[in-house]
This record gives C-alpha cells, structure tokens and sequence, in this order.
C-alpha cells in the first residue's frame, strides 16, 4: 500500500502550500467531545419515540443509516472515554474537555457548545446523498408519497450543503416543531463559529464525500468545516465500521499528543499501526478499517 512508503496531504486549494503556520494541534485548549449518542431520544423531549439505550448493539456496525432508522453505536462509548483518560491522566491539562453523550448530544447543544473551541471530536452516524435521492431531512416514506419533488431537489441543487451532515440525538424520535431535528447539515456548519478550532475529527461515515460544484470544487462536511474557521479536519471516505474506527481513534490521539507528533503524522501512524494488526490477526492488511481516514488543512 502506498502508505506505507509515502504520506499524503489533503488541501483544498492549492494557496495552502503558501500559507502561514496556524496554531498547533498539539498544544493544550478546551476540547468538546461528542459521542453515544441515543438516536430514540433527547433531553427534555416529552415526545420520544423508544426506548432504546445508546450503548446497544453489536459488532460491525457502521457509522451510518441501516434500515431506515439510525443504529446505537456502542463502541462510541469507549472512544470517549479513551480521549476522556488521555485528557484528565495522561496530558493533565487544565483546559476543560465537555462530553455531550446520550440524550445530551443534541443538536441544539452542540450548537451551543462548539464556539471557542480548540479541538472538537464527534463520534456519531454521518451521512452524504447522491443529489438524485430526496434529502434525508424528508424520510422514505413521506417522500414516495409527495406529489412533487422538484422544488426538494431545486433547494438541494441551490445549496449542496443540505446533501451531508452529522446525525445527533432524538432522530428516530417523532418530531417535535420547536426543537432542530437532529440533522446538522453541512449547510448549516459553514455558519457556525469555529475560528478558535485547531482540529475537528469527524469519527462518523462518509464525512469527506461533497457534491462538485463549478468554480467551488467538493461541497461536503470537510468543507464546510473549514469555511467555519477549522484549521484541520479529519474526515472519512466511506463507510466505516464502528468498532475499528473507535480503536484507530485511540491511537490517533495518542500519537498526537502522548507522543507529540503533528496530526497528519498521527494519523499516518495510526492508519499504518491498524494494517500491520490486521496482517497479524487475519493474514490481511483489510483497508476498509484504516483507510477511510484523512487529514485536510493546515498540512504543516
């Protein structure tokens, strides 16, 4: 695999070759930290629909929509709680690191929680559509039922960001007219305030696919991450599977901070640590697991 003789830098224009250093990731700041999201139901939500708990579930799941309706992910909850003990044990920093969980990560408290921010980590399901499919703001069944659903793909064609977005607590619940739904679409992110961000990794699905736009290039979540200011993203190609990506995960932060490398040689090493464990246990490299991943924005 080409990883293993080379490392790879993703920009999104080519004036980040020139551009001044930015802050580095590895240094101490205030972290907000999102995971074991319950999907059935959010805080002081009178109208949830189930009862399911978060940490449900079983091996080889993956970070995105099966069966119409959003799955538990319970290895979430040890990738927190990993980045949790390397915060308060390991790093001993005194900035704060703020965990929405449950039916705590909501969408309006993530809103609320990520200005000033150095580092943002978000464990969930996330999504990307092909522009010839309603959007998932609409589900199935209301979709086959809508008379017309030209001016749906007219607003998806006007803003491409509505296509892929990050899935947070109560979705599979009914919903409610005066709460957000769940759903925060990249349109939506490139309107928060992320300046203070160093470092957002996307542990979701599918988080770097984007809708091409003339003169615009690739419309997505990585995208609209750093239009909001994000210095770096780390974000996924595919799909991925929940309990590989929690370990890869682990290791990332390590080689980050623990071992003070720079986040694109963290995740260089964690991806490489990942595909000579799987040469060990099954007598293949298995890429799907490690090569999702990848670093976009400050390269240096």
């Amino acid at each position: 695999f080409l990883i293993e003789s080379r490392r790879f830098h993703y920009l999104s224009d080519a004036t980040r070759l020139v551009e001044s250093a930015t802050a580095s990731a590895g240094d101490p700041g205030s972290m907000l930290v999102v995971g074991d999201v319950n999907y059935f139901a959010r805080s002081e939500d009178v109208a949830s629909a189930g009862t399911a708990s978060a940490g449900e579930g079983g091996g080889g799941v993956l970070r995105s929509r099966m069966q119409g309706s959003w799955t538990s992910l319970p290895a979430t909850r040890d990738e927190i709680q990993a980045l949790q003990d390397l915060h308060d044990y390991v790093l001993e920093w005194s900035t704060p690191m703020e965990r929405l969980t449950g039916k705590d990560a909501t969408e309006e408290a993530l809103r609320a929680a990520i200005p000033d921010r150095a580092y943002i980590h978000i464990a969930t399901h996330g999504y990307f559509e092909p522009e010839n499919l309603p959007s998932l703001l609409v589900n199935a069944a209301e979709a086959e039922r809508a008379v017309d659903l030209s001016e749906q793909r007219r607003a998806v064609g006007l803003m491409p960001g509505l296509l892929s977005g990050l899935v947070l607590a109560g979705v599979n619940a009914a919903t409610n007219p005066d709460r957000h739904d769940g759903y925060l679409s990249a349109e939506e992110i490139q309107h928060l305030d992320l300046d203070a961000c160093r470092l957002v990794v996307l542990s979701a699905c599918e988080t770097a696919l984007g809708s091409p736009r003339a003169g615009e290039g690739l419309m997505s979540l990585r995208r609209a991450l750093q239009v909001a200011g994000a210095d770096r993203v780390v974000s996924s190609l595919w799909k991925v599977d929940d309990r590989a990506t929690a370990q890869l995960m682990k290791d990332f932060y390590t080689q980050l901070w623990q071992r003070g490398m720079s986040p694109g040689e963290a995740l260089h090493q964690a991806r490489l640590r990942m595909l000579r464990r799987n040469r060990a246990e099954f007598q293949d490299a298995r890429p799907a697991t490690w090569g999702a991943f990848v670093l976009s924005g400050a390269w240096r």
